[in-house]
């Protein structure tokens, strides 16, 4: 619920009027109507999961942190298909070069996820969650394309979702900073 700092009347479902204002982000809802029990108790209702996380992040968080699961599952077992795997795949210093990503891929996936389970709870602590996910996105997307371009190598089965993971992120990390100063 978007909050304004001053105070307003309005019906709830029960038709019972109840007064209305904010603090820090908080909508701070007061009973009024006679005979009440929680007469003059406030009662806080956090900012409900869409309102913490945009669906189109939730959307990308999914996609993303699910295809990393999925690659490194497959990586794990040696099932990435040939048809899929980067040039020089089979290079000892290449191979070292793609595993080093299995933690950061890994950080990746865990804080997306985790940030949508405490989204779903309605934690004020997804949206640092969701900002460490998508800053270390962005990383892994800009350092695995700073790699292919020193060694001018170009194939859009890797630059396309490392694109991808270098531009999710942009238009999300304002709005997670703003809604985190509230």
């Amino acid at each position: 619920m978007r909050c304004s700092n001053f105070l307003v009347i309005l019906t709830s479902k029960y038709l019972s009027m109840e007064r209305v204002h904010c603090s820090q982000g908080l909508a701070i809802v007061q009973p009024v109507a006679k005979g009440d029990p929680n007469m003059g108790r406030p009662k806080q209702r956090m900012f409900s999961a869409p309102d913490l996380l945009p669906s189109g992040l939730r959307t990308c968080f999914v996609v993303v942190d699910l295809g990393f699961i999925a690659y490194w599952l497959l990586a794990v077992f040696d099932q990435v298909p040939r048809s899929w795997l980067f040039k020089d795949h089979d290079q000892p210093l290449l191979m070292d070069w793609n595993w080093s990503f299995v933690v950061l891929d890994g950080l990746i996936a865990f804080t997306g996820l985790f940030s949508l389970y405490l989204a779903a709870r309605r934690s004020g602590k997804a949206l640092p969650m969701a900002l460490m996910s998508l800053v270390f996105s962005f990383c892994a997307g800009l350092q695995a394309l700073s790699f292919w371009t020193l060694r001018n190598d170009f194939s859009w089965l890797w630059w396309m979702p490392n694109l991808f993971l270098l531009l999710y992120p942009l238009p999300f990390i304002p709005y997670i900073i703003r809604r985190s100063g509230r």
